[in-house]
C-alpha cells in the first residue's frame, strides 16, 4: 500500500526531515516531498491534491503543527487527508487538542520505524476504506437522482425518508405510441431498447427544461409531473409546451425511419391538473408514485387521442394564458368525475408562447426550438444506446 502513496513530511529539523525520508524510501515509498515550515506545507497541499499523508511535526516555530493541521482540513481534497503528528511531547492535553484540529494519528520522537510504518500503512488502509465508502455513496445518490424526482432524492438524502404530501394543482401529462405493437415487432430486443432509450432520454431533456420531471414509463407509455418543489412551475402551460416538442421530435424521427424503410410509430399526447397526493410506496422495493384524480384520467385521455393530437381537460384549458386555441373533441364519463368535456390543443400564436416560456423559464429558451430541438432529433436517430443503463452505472464509477 505505501509503494504508491504520496507522503508530506513537515519537519524544521534537517536530521529528522533525513530520517524520515531514509523510513519511508526503506518501505519502499519513493514518493516523498519535504517542507520545513507550515506555510510551505500549506502552499504544496493546496497544488497537490493527490497527496494521501502527511507527517506533522507537532512543535515547529511561526506556525504550530496544530495550526497547520487544522488548515490542511480546509484545503479542498483534504478535508480526509490522514494527517499524523509526529512529537516529543508528552503532555496529553497537546494530543487531545491536536485530534481536535483534525490530526488522524500520532508518533512520539524519537522515531521507530516498525511503529512508523504501521501507524502510516494504518493510515493509508483506513483513507482507501473511507475512500471506497465515499465513493460508494457518491454512485448511490447519483443512481438515487436518475431513479426519483431531484426534490424526493435530495430528500432521501438528508433524512433518510420521503414525508407524503398534497398539491393543489400539479400538472401530469402522459405520452404513448401509436401502434406500437405492431412496428416494434419488426425490431429485435437490442434495436427496440436502444430506440426506446433514444426518445425517452430526448424526452427527459424536454422535460427538464420545461420544468417538468419523468414519473415512469411503463412499455411505450412516458409518464411526467411538474417539478415537486417548484410550485410556480405546476401550471399546465408547461406540460403542453413539453408534449408539443415532444410530438414535434416524434414526427420528425417517424418521417426519417420511415424514408430509411425501418421500423417507426407516431405519438400522442394528454395533459390534465389537479389535486394529487404524492410519496414513496413499497418496503422490500420502493417507488415514488402520485395519486389523484387527474392522474388517473390522463391516460384514457390519451387513448382517445389520434396520432399527433394533444388532448387536455377544460381545467388545463383555462390555465393555459390564452396562447393556444383548442376545439372540442368528445365529452366522456370518467368515474368520480361524470361528464367531462376534452378538448384538442392547437398552436395559436408560437411567439407569445415562445415570449411567455422565456419569461417563466430564462433566457436558455431563446435558442430551443432553432438549436436544441434539432440537435436531440439527431440524437434521437443516431445515438447508440443498447446498454445505456450499463453505461450510466460505469460512467458514475
Amino acid at each position: 500500500m505505501i509503494h504508491h502513496a504520496h507522503i508530506l513530511v513537515v519537519d524544521d529539523q534537517l536530521e529528522q526531515q533525513i530520517i524520515l525520508r531514509a523510513m519511508l524510501r526503506r518501505a519502499g515509498c519513493y514518493c516523498v516531498d519535504i517542507c520545513s515550515t507550515g506555510q510551505e506545507a500549506l502552499q504544496l497541499l493546496e497544488a497537490q491534491p493527490d497527496v494521501n499523508l502527511v507527517l506533522l511535526d507537532c512543535v515547529m516555530p511561526e506556525m504550530t503543527g496544530i495550526d497547520v493541521c487544522h488548515r490542511i482540513r480546509k484545503i479542498e481534497g483534504h478535508e480526509d487527508t490522514p494527517v499524523i503528528m509526529v512529537t516529543a511531547a508528552q503532555d496529553v492535553y497537546l494530543l487531545d487538542v491536536a485530534f481536535a484540529a483534525g490530526a488522524t494519528d500520532y508518533i512520539r520522537k524519537p522515531c521507530e520505524r516498525l511503529e512508523i510504518m504501521a501507524r502510516v500503512n494504518s493510515a493509508l488502509q483506513l483513507r482507501d476504506e473511507m475512500q471506497q465508502r465515499h465513493d460508494s455513496n457518491q454512485l448511490l445518490q447519483k443512481l438515487l437522482r436518475r431513479i426519483l424526482p431531484v426534490s424526493v432524492a435530495g430528500e432521501l438524502e438528508s433524512t433518510g425518508k420521503f414525508e407524503p404530501r398534497s398539491f393543489k394543482n400539479l400538472s401530469v401529462f402522459f405520452v404513448d405510441f401509436v401502434d406500437f405493437t405492431k412496428q416494434s415487432s419488426a425490431c429485435n430486443s437490442s434495436e427496440l431498447l436502444g430506440i426506446l432509450n433514444n426518445l425517452f432520454d430526448a424526452f427527459d431533456t424536454i422535460s427538464k427544461h420545461y420544468q417538468l420531471e419523468r414519473l415512469k414509463t411503463v412499455g411505450d407509455e412516458y409518464q411526467g409531473i411538474s417539478l415537486l418543489h417548484q410550485q410556480k412551475f405546476h401550471r399546465p402551460l408547461f406540460a403542453v409546451a413539453a408534449v408539443k416538442d415532444m410530438l414535434w421530435l416524434q414526427k420528425m424521427w417517424y418521417q426519417h425511419r420511415k424514408k430509411e424503410g425501418k421500423p417507426a410509430w407516431l405519438g400522442r399526447a394528454a395533459v390534465n391538473v389537479g389535486p394529487m397526493h404524492a410519496g414513496i410506496v413499497g418496503i422490500q422495493r420502493f417507488q415514488f408514485d402520485v395519486w389523484g384524480p387527474a392522474i388517473n384520467h390522463v391516460k384514457c385521455m390519451c387513448n382517445l387521442a389520434d396520432q399527433g393530437e394533444i388532448i387536455v381537460s377544460e381545467d388545463v384549458f383555462h390555465q393555459l394564458s390564452g396562447v393556444f386555441d383548442a376545439q372540442p373533441h368528445v365529452n366522456i364519463n370518467l368515474k368520480g368525475e361524470g361528464e367531462i368535456s376534452l378538448l384538442t390543443i392547437k398552436t395559436k400564436d408560437s411567439e407569445r408562447l415562445k415570449e411567455e416560456i422565456c419569461r417563466l423559464i430564462g433566457s436558455e429558451h431563446e435558442n430551443w426550438h432553432s438549436q436544441v430541438l434539432p440537435e436531440l432529433l439527431h440524437d434521437a436517430l443516431h445515438s447508440k444506446t443498447t446498454n445505456a443503463w450499463e453505461n450510466t452505472i460505469m460512467d458514475q464509477r
